[in-house]
C-alpha cells in the first residue's frame, strides 16, 4: 500500500461553466424575459419580424410570434401586468422614414400582438423608462433620417393609451449613432447618459426640466448597468461606432443618491470589448460578457471569449470562463430565474445578408458550483410597496441575503428598464419576512425575480413576485362569446385588468334562462382565456358567464354570452379573425386573437399586388397546419386574390402567426377567419361551389361576385371575398351579409371577408359596397359543414413517461396526448414509492408544459411516476408509469467544456483545454486517426498526468480507427491532452470534460457500450453504432461518437442529444460528440447526419457511463 496522499478539498468552478451552445432559428438581437419563465426574441431588418417565443422548460421548441412590424432597434419595457411594451422600431421597409411612430404590445398569456396607440413622431433606437406611476417616457431615437432626431420626449399612459409630448424638454446633446441609456432614479428622476458625446442629465418628467449631471465618464460608446438603486457601472466602448478602430477596458461609476454625483473612474476591465453586456447577477455582481476588441460592427464570428464579472464591494474585476461563440454586435445576454445567464445572438449588422449568429448558450456562474442551493417552497404572487412578504423556506436559517431583479429586456448592449433592489428580512423557523420596497422609484409596478442567497453566496431559483401600488380583485372579463358543438359549446373571453395581482383562474358558469349550471374552472400560469365546455344537452339553449380570480379575491361576473344552443350537427358559426396590410414587402403575418380549437377551420384571404404581376406563393402557420388554396383569380389591374383554407390540427390551443407569402415584394393584405362547423377535410373537397368576378367602378357602387352554382346540401356556410389593390375606399358587406375581416380603407390592399349560411339549392352571391374608381375582385366561396363531430371527452394518457434523477428530485418528460376535442389545460404529475402514490406536481400553462422538475423527493428511495391529462370536460386516465429512478445527492451528469482539433501526418497531437478542471470529473475523448499503413491509437496521455483507459474502438473498412478512452480528473489548471499512434496519420481529437459521473477505475464507469461502422453512397443519411444493451440504472449519460476520415461533411448530430462537438466539414478528419441523459431500460442509439458529402466511410460509437 502506498503513503497516503496530501490531503485535498474539492472546490468551486471558479470561472462558472458554459453549456453547449443551442441553434436557434433567428438572430436574437432582442431578447425579454416574460413573466412566465419563457422569453421572446426577434431578429432585424424585416416586416413583419421575425420573432419566436421560446421556453425553456421545452428547450427545441420554438414559437413563432412575428412582430406585426419591424421593430428592432425599438424601446421596450415590461409593462406592469407583465406584457411587453415596444415603441418604435425600423422604417425603412414601410414608410421609408428611419423611425416608426408604432406602438405594440406582446401578451405572453396569448402569444399575440396587438398594436395600439401611436407615438406622435417616429423613433428608431429610443430608450424607454418607466416612471413610479407606472408610465413610460421615451426619449431621442431617429426619426426621419440619420441626421434628425425626435428631441421632444414624449410619455405613453398603458391605462389611458395616450402619449403626451414634453415641450418643455429638448434633447439634442444625445443625438446618438446606437441608443442613449435610461435609468430611473430613487428620486423619480431619470438619468440619461449620452454614449457617443460622453454626456449625461437628469430628466424630471413632471417638472419638464433636463439638467446636466456628472461631468464625463471617460467612456463612449460602452454598456452600461444599475447595480445598485441610483449607482451605475459605465465600462468598455470605442471612439466611433461607425468606423473600425480599437475597444477600451475602461470602468466608472456614478453615485447619484450623492449630493453632488460625479463619475468616478475605478479599476479597468481585463479584456477591452465594445458592443458587450453588463447584466446583474443574482448575488449582486455584475457579468460583463462578449463584445469584440474591435469597434467594427462587421465583425461578427471572432471576439472576447473570456467573461469577467464585477465585485461592487471590491470594485474589481475576475476573468472567469470562455464561451464557444463570440457575441458582438447586435447580441444580448438575459439572467433567468435559475441564476443562469442566457446568452445568445449577434451579427446582422447591416442586413440579412451578412453573419449572424444562430445560437444561444447559458453561462452558469460560479455560485452554481458552490454547494447546495437555498430553496423557496412558497411564496406571494404579488406584494405591495413597503409591505411584508412571508417566503417559506427550510434554508432560512443559512440566508444572507434577499435580492429583487428586474425581468431583463436586452437589445444593443443595454438592459431598458433594469433594477436590482436588496431587500431586508427577518429570518424565523421555516421561513423569511422580507420588506418590499418602500417606494415604486426604487422598483416601479410590475414583474421581478425574488432571489435568497445563502452563506456560501448561492442563490435559489427565483420566485416571480409583482410589485403593485394596491391589490384588489380582477374587474370582470369582457367580450364573452360562445359557439356550439355537439353536447358542448366552446367559450372566449377577455383577459380583465388584473387588480395588481395575476389571474390565476377563470370560472365559466353556464345558464339555462336563468338558472345555472355546473361551472368549469380554467386554471394556468396565465389560465387561457378559451375552453370548450362538455356535458350540455343538444337542443337546449345556454348564455354563459365568466369570473377572475386572483390573491385578492374573485371579479363580478362578466356579461352573459349570447345565447348558443349545442346540437349534434352544430350550424357553422364565425369564431375569430385578424387581418393587415403592407407595402413592398414579401411576406405578411397576422396572429388570431385568442388560442385556435381543434376541428375548427382556418380561412384566408389573400390580397397581392406589384408590377410584376405578383401572385400569392403559399400560406402558412407557426403551428405546421396545412393549408390549400381553393380559389385565385386577377383583376384587370393584376391584383390578385386567392382563398386559402386549412383544418384546425397542429394549432389546436395555440394562437400562431399565419403568413402569406408573395412572389416578390409586393402590396399584400390577409384577412384570416376561423370557423366552427366546417368540413374538416385536409384538402379542396371542403368546398361545395364557388363563383367569382371582377371589373372596376368609377362612383360608389355595390359589386357581386355572380351566383355560384346550386349549393349541393343544408347547413353550408358561404363566404364572399373582396380585394381591390388600396383604393382608399372604406369597404361594407352586402344586404343579408355578416362582415367578419374589413381591412379598409388604406392604400396598400383594401380587403373584406363575409358570411352567410346556405341552405340546399341556394345560389349565393357574395355582395360590397366600395368607393369610386376603384379595379375589385370578388369570389363567393361555399365552405361545406362538418360531419356530425363527437363531442369532446376527457384526454387520452400521456405516452414516453421518462424521469432522470437529481438531487431530491426527478426531471419527468412526457409526450401530449390527444385532447379529446378540447385544449389540455394541466397535467398532474404523481410520483410513487412502490405502489403508494406521493404528493402530486401540477403542471399548468397556456399551453402546459411537457416536462417538470419534481421536488421533495428522498434520496437513496427508489421513485416512478405517472402523468394525467386534464381539459374542460376532466381529467383522463393515468400513464403507464416511468422506470425507476433513485434521487441522490451526487449531482446529475452535466458537460463542463470541450476542445477539439485535428492535424495532418503526424504520430501525435494534442490539443488543451480552456479551463482548469474540477477534481472527481471525468474527462472523456474520442480519438480517430487515418494513415496508409493501418496505424492506431497507442494512448492518450495528459499534461496532469490523469490516467486514461480505452473503453470503446471500432475500425472502418478504410483503416480509420474510431477510440473512446477515459479518466477520472485529478484536477488542475487548464490541461493539454495528447494522443499518440502507432504510425504517421491524419488525427482528430475531442476532449469533453463531465460533472457528476462515476469516479470508479479503468471500465468500471462504463454502463453499456455499442459501435459500428458502414458506409454511404453520397446522399444525405443518417448513421448509428446501433442499440446499446439496456441500461441498469436511470440517470446514466450516453455519449456518442462519429468519425469519417474527412469526406468533407456537414454533420448534423440528433434532434433528441445535445452536441458537444462538430469538428466538420474538414478534409481530414470529422468528429460528432454528443450526450443525453437517459433512463434505465434504454438502449439509447444517437444518429448522426452525414450531409450530402461524398461516398463515406463513416464509424460510431455510443458509449453509456454511470452517473455519479
Amino acid at each position: 500500500m502506498s503513503a497516503p496522499s496530501a490531503p485535498v478539498t474539492p472546490a468551486a468552478q471558479q470561472g462558472g461553466q458554459w453549456s453547449a451552445p443551442q441553434t436557434w432559428p433567428i438572430v436574437a438581437l432582442s431578447n425579454s424575459l416574460l413573466y412566465n419563465g419563457s422569453v421572446v426574441a426577434w431578429d432585424g431588418w424585416q416586416q413583419p419580424q421575425p420573432s419566436v417565443v421560446w421556453n425553456p422548460a421545452s428547450p427545441q421548441t420554438f414559437t413563432t410570434v412575428n412582430a406585426p412590424d419591424s421593430v428592432f432597434c425599438d424601446g421596450g419595457a415590461s409593462l406592469p401586468d407583465g406584457r411587453l411594451l415596444v415603441v418604435g422600431g425600423y422604417g425603412g421597409l414601410t414608410t421609408g422614414a428611419l423611425g416608426i411612430v408604432d406602438t405594440n404590445i406582446f401578451d405572453p398569456a396569448t402569444n399575440r400582438w396587438s398594436r395600439v396607440a401611436d407615438m406622435h413622431v417616429p423613433r428608431w433606437y429610443p430608450s424607454l423608462t418607466e416612471l413610479a406611476d407606472g408610465r413610460y417616457v421615451a426619449v431621442s431615437g431617429n426619426s426621419t433620417n440619420s441626421v434628425t432626431w425626435a428631441d421632444t420626449p414624449e410619455v405613453y399612459d398603458p391605462v389611458a393609451n395616450t402619449w403626451t409630448l414634453l415641450p418643455g424638454v429638448s434633447t439634442p446633446q444625445v443625438h446618438e449613432d446606437e441608443y442613449p441609456f435610461s435609468y430611473l432614479l430613487p428620486s423619480g428622476k431619470v438619468f440619461t447618459v449620452g454614449p457617443n458625446e460622453d454626456n449625461s442629465f437628469l430628466l424630471d418628467v413632471p417638472a419638464q426640466t433636463w439638467t446636466p449631471v456628472g461631468g464625463t465618464s471617460g467612456v463612449h460608446n460602452g454598456s452600461s448597468v444599475m447595480y445598485r438603486p441610483g449607482k451605475v457601472l459605465y465600462t468598455g466602448g470605442g471612439t466611433d461606432v461607425n468606423a473600425a478602430g480599437p475597444s477600451f477596458a475602461t470602468s466608472s461609476v456614478i453615485d447619484l443618491t450623492a449630493a453632488t454625483p460625479t463619475w468616478q473612474q475605478i479599476a479597468p476591465m481585463k479584456q477591452a470589448r465594445v458592443y458587450h453586456t453588463l447584466t446583474m447577477l443574482p448575488d449582486g455582481k455584475v457579468l460583463a460578457v462578449g463584445g469584440s476588441s474591435t469597434t467594427d460592427q462587421g465583425v461578427v464570428t471572432t471576439g472576447v471569449l473570456p467573461a469577467e464579472i464585477w465585485d461592487p464591494a471590491t470594485q474589481t474585476w475576475t476573468q472567469v470562463a470562455g464561451m464557444d461563440v463570440s457575441r458582438n454586435y447586435h447580441s444580448t445576454a438575459l439572467l433567468m430565474p435559475d441564476g443562469r445567464v442566457l446568452v445568445a445572438g449577434g451579427g446582422h449588422p447591416f442586413g440579412l445578408n451578412n453573419p449572424g449568429q444562430y445560437s444561444a448558450q447559458y453561462y452558469s456562474p460560479p455560485y452554481l458550483s458552490n454547494g447546495a442551493r437555498p430553496t423557496i417552497t412558497s411564496a406571494p404572487a404579488s406584494a405591495t410597496y413597503g409591505s411584508t412578504l412571508s417566503v417559506s423556506t427550510p434554508d432560512a436559517a443559512s440566508i444572507s441575503g434577499v435580492n429583487l431583479v428586474s425581468l431583463g429586456a436586452d437589445t444593443h448592449q443595454l438592459d431598458m428598464n433594469q433594477h436590482f433592489v436588496p431587500l431586508s428580512f427577518t429570518a424565523h423557523s421555516g421561513g423569511l419576512s422580507i420588506t418590499a420596497p418602500s417606494a415604486a422609484e426604487l422598483a416601479p409596478p410590475g414583474y421581478y425575480m425574488l432571489f435568497i442567497l445563502n452563506d456560501k453566496g448561492v442563490p435559489s431559483t427565483a420566485q416571480i413576485v409583482r410589485l403593485a401600488k394596491a391589490i384588489t380583485a380582477p374587474a370582470a372579463p369582457g367580450s364573452v362569446n360562445a359557439s356550439p358543438g355537439n353536447a358542448s359549446a366552446t367559450v372566449s373571453w377577455s383577459a380583465p385588468s388584473d387588480g395588481g395581482s395575476p389571474i390565476t383562474s377563470y370560472t365559466l358558469t353556464p345558464f339555462i334562462g336563468g338558472t345555472a349550471q355546473p361551472s368549469t374552472t380554467v386554471s394556468g400560469n396565465p389560465p387561457a382565456t378559451s375552453t370548450t365546455v362538455g356535458g350540455l344537452t343538444n337542443g337546449t339553449t345556454y348564455t354563459f358567464t365568466v369570473k377572475a380570480t386572483n390573491a385578492a379575491g374573485t371579479s363580478p361576473a362578466s356579461v352573459p354570452s349570447g345565447g348558443v344552443t349545442p346540437s349534434a350537427t352544430p350550424a357553422p358559426a364565425f369564431v375569430q379573425q385578424a387581418g393587415g396590410h403592407v407595402t413592398h414587402t414579401g411576406s405578411l403575418a397576422v396572429s388570431l386573437p385568442t388560442a385556435l380549437r381543434t376541428g375548427d377551420r382556418l380561412v384566408v384571404e389573400v390580397g397581392v399586388w406589384n408590377s410584376a404581376n405578383g401572385t400569392a406563393t403559399g400560406v402558412s402557420d407557426s403551428a405546421g397546419d396545412s393549408f390549400v388554396e381553393v380559389s385565385h383569380g386577377k383583376a384587370s389591374d393584376g391584383t390578385e386574390l386567392s382563398v386559402w383554407t386549412a383544418p384546425v390540427t397542429a394549432g389546436a390551443g395555440q394562437s400562431p402567426a399565419i403568413t402569406a407569402t408573395a412572389s416578390g415584394a409586393a402590396d399584400i393584405g390577409v384577412a384570416a377567419s376561423e370557423y366552427s362547423g366546417l368540413s374538416t377535410v385536409a384538402d379542396a373537397s371542403a368546398v361545395d361551389t364557388q363563383a367569382s368576378a371582377t371589373g372596376s367602378v368609377s362612383a360608389g357602387s355595390t359589386v357581386s361576385s355572380g351566383a355560384t352554382p346550386a349549393v349541393a346540401a343544408g347547413n353550408e356556410l358561404a363566404i364572399g371575398f373582396y380585394a381591390d389593390s388600396g383604393f382608399g375606399h372604406a369597404l361594407s358587406a352586402g344586404t343579408g351579409w355578416s362582415a367578419r375581416a374589413n381591412v379598409s380603407p388604406n392604400g396598400d390592399m383594401d380587403l373584406l371577408t363575409e358570411d352567410q349560411p346556405v341552405g340546399a339549392g341556394a345560389t349565393p352571391a357574395g355582395t360590397g359596397g366600395t368607393g369610386g374608381n376603384a379595379i375589385w375582385r370578388m369570389a363567393t366561396v361555399v365552405f361545406k359543414s362538418a360531419a356530425g363531430a363527437p363531442p369532446p371527452t376527457t384526454p387520452a394518457a400521456p405516452t414516453g413517461v421518462n424521469a432522470a434523477p437529481g438531487n431530491g428530485s426527478a426531471t419527468v418528460s412526457w409526450t401530449a396526448p390527444a385532447s379529446g376535442g378540447s385544449p389540455i389545460t394541466s397535467y398532474t404529475v404523481t410520483p410513487y414509492v412502490g405502489g403508494t402514490a406521493q404528493a402530486p406536481t401540477l403542471v399548468g400553462g397556456n399551453p402546459p408544459a411537457t416536462s417538470v422538475a419534481v421536488a421533495g423527493l428522498t434520496n437513496g428511495t427508489a421513485y416512478t411516476f405517472t402523468v394525467s391529462a386534464t381539459n374542460a370536460i376532466g381529467t383522463g386516465p393515468a400513464s403507464a408509469a416511468s422506470g425507476a429512478v433513485t434521487p441522490t445527492s451526487s449531482p446529475p451528469p452535466a458537460f463542463v467544456q470541450q476542445a477539439s482539433g485535428f492535424v495532418a501526418s503526424t504520430t501525435s497531437f494534442a490539443v488543451s483545454t480552456t479551463g482548469g478542471t474540477t477534481p472527481g470529473d471525468r474527462l472523456v475523448v474520442e480519438v480517430a486517426e487515418w494513415g496508409g499503413a493501418g496505424p492506431t491509437t497507442s494512448g492518450v496521455t495528459d499534461s496532469a498526468g490523469d490516467v486514461f483507459t480505452r473503453v470503446a474502438s471500432v475500425t472502418g473498412s478504410d483503416r480509420t480507427q474510431l477510440s473512446v478512452w477515459t479518466a477520472v480528473a485529478g484536477g488542475s489548471t487548464p490541461v493539454t491532452v495528447t494522443a499518440t499512434t502507432t504510425a504517421s496519420a491524419d488525427i482528430g481529437i475531442a476532449v469533453t470534460e463531465y460533472a457528476g459521473l462515476s469516479t470508479a477505475a479503468g471500465t468500471g464507469a462504463v454502463d453499456q457500450s455499442a459501435q459500428a461502422t458502414g458506409g454511404t453512397t453520397g446522399s444525405p443519411a443518417t448513421v448509428t453504432s446501433g442499440p446499446t444493451p439496456a441500461t441498469t440504472a436511470g440517470g446514466n449519460l450516453a455519449i456518442g461518437f462519429y468519425a469519417d476520415s474527412g469526406f468533407v461533411n456537414a454533420l448534423t448530430g440528433d434532434p433528441a442529444y445535445a452536441v458537444r462537438t462538430n469538428q466538420s466539414p474538414n478534409g481530414l478528419m470529422e468528429l460528432l460528440v454528443q450526450d443525453k441523459v437517459v433512463p434505465a431500460g434504454s438502449t439509447p442509439a444517437p444518429g448522426t447526419g452525414t450531409g450530402s458529402g461524398g461516398s463515406t466511410v463513416w464509424l460510431a460509437a455510443t458509449v453509456v457511463f454511470k452517473h455519479g
